[in-house]
């Protein structure tokens, strides 16, 4: 759980907590290595890597209302987006 909520930036309670979540929902579980029974990995189940596959492909899909844009307005919606980029966060 350690290098897991190092990864994650929190605490190690959170990363149990969503752990813990995740075997509930059936997407994870723990393992023990074979060498060392007291390190615990989590890997995702069978439905977790089907589950993470179908979020990542949804999480890419351009909104569907961007479809039914011309292209004028994609082209001031992105002009707009390359405004809100990095620069403007940090104030350079």
């Amino acid at each position: 759980m350690r290098s897991l909520a190092e990864e994650w930036e929190c605490d190690a309670s959170n990363a149990t907590w969503i752990v813990d979540r995740l075997e509930r929902a059936g997407l994870a579980e723990r393992q023990s290595l074979p060498n060392d029974r007291r390190v615990k990995l989590v890997v995702l189940t069978a439905k977790g890597v089907k589950t993470k596959a179908a979020l990542h492909q949804e999480f890419h899909a351009p909104p569907a209302e961007l479809f039914e844009l011309d292209r004028s307005d994609l082209e001031t919606l992105a002009a707009l987006l390359k405004r809100l980029g990095p620069k403007s966060r940090t104030g350079k």
